[in-house]
């Protein structure tokens, strides 16, 4: 199972040792498996333990659902300028650095590389985690969703 997948979906699997014939395709279901958010947070805050700069979490909204309910987007603020939490900083001069995840990930797989990014003199560096995936809201999804 690919646990890395929202909804219910076929995914058609070419068969790459028939080149240049006409080429079958495979089914393969795959499901989502959702976390509890107080476990997200638990297991960020455990990883999150080894990053010696510092910064603060915040939610930021970038809309809403079809309910009314805000779709937040979980997003770690660094400030290398000053070496300060975002509240304390002045770092609207500062060039931001953005570290997007793939698919299926979350901030916590740039573990190892906040330190040295969050010291590069004159940036300031962000974290997000894409709605959906991490800590972020999650978007309604239609379980019968289907890729050709």
């Amino acid at each position: 199972r690919n646990r890395g997948t929202a909804g219910q979906m076929d995914h058609k699997i070419p068969n790459k040792q028939l080149s240049g014939k006409k080429l079958p395709t495979q089914k393969k279901k795959c499901q989502w498996f959702p976390s509890k958010e107080d476990k997200a947070q638990t297991d960020e805050n455990k990883i999150m333990e080894t990053v010696k700069a510092k910064y603060v979490t915040k939610f930021i909204e970038c809309g809403k659902d079809k309910s009314g309910k805000p779709l937040l987007m979980n997003t770690l603020l660094f400030d290398a300028a000053t070496g300060k939490k975002e509240k304390e900083s002045n770092g609207d001069n500062a060039m931001p650095i953005v570290l997007a995840h793939g698919y299926g990930a979350g901030v916590g797989f740039f573990f190892r590389n906040y330190d040295t990014l969050a010291s590069i003199p004159g940036t300031r560096l962000i974290a997000i985690d894409w709605l959906g995936m991490g800590r972020s809201s999650r978007c309604p999804f239609p379980k019968s969703a289907i890729v050709d």
